[in-house]
């Protein structure tokens, strides 16, 4: 059995935290969320990189607007201390030509908030299925 994906969330309001944490449980996934990136605690990232896996989470689900720092400058920050997550989902409802190339130069797949919850739903199935198939696939490379 596969060990269970790690979803973080940084999302400023409760109500969507709540939400997206259910939307996420469901689909079998461990769930770890924050108002800010400011409350993420960082030395879960600084113990991924001394363990060599690099990867703090599989998923990492953040809004752009959110109190003492913006999602895209953490993603930013975060990629260049040498993290690495595979699937990142950016969320906003104030969405301008600057910040979607800014979102998608970081890996980052766009969010229209309100996000409906079938899309979020939708949206984490794909991204656990491509992070399976990329494990079967670097599985096999092994192999040889």
């Amino acid at each position: 059995m596969d060990k269970k994906k790690r979803v973080i969330i940084f999302e400023d309001q409760e109500l969507l935290r709540d939400l997206f944490t259910l939307v996420i449980e469901r689909l079998g996934c461990e769930v770890d969320f924050y108002e800010s990136p400011f409350y993420f605690p960082v030395n879960q990232c600084i113990e991924c990189l001394k363990n060599g896996s690099k990867r703090c989470a599989d998923i990492l689900l953040t809004d752009i607007v959110m109190p003492v720092v913006s999602g895209l400058d953490f993603i930013e920050d975060w990629l260049t201390k040498g993290c690495k997550i595979p699937q990142i989902g950016i969320m906003s409802g104030y969405w301008t030509d600057d910040k979607i190339i800014r979102a998608k130069k970081l890996g980052g797949t766009i969010l229209e908030k309100p996000v409906p919850v079938s899309t979020l739903s939708s949206w984490l199935k794909e991204c656990i299925n491509k992070i399976d198939n990329a494990k079967k696939i670097e599985y096999h490379h092994s192999e040889y």
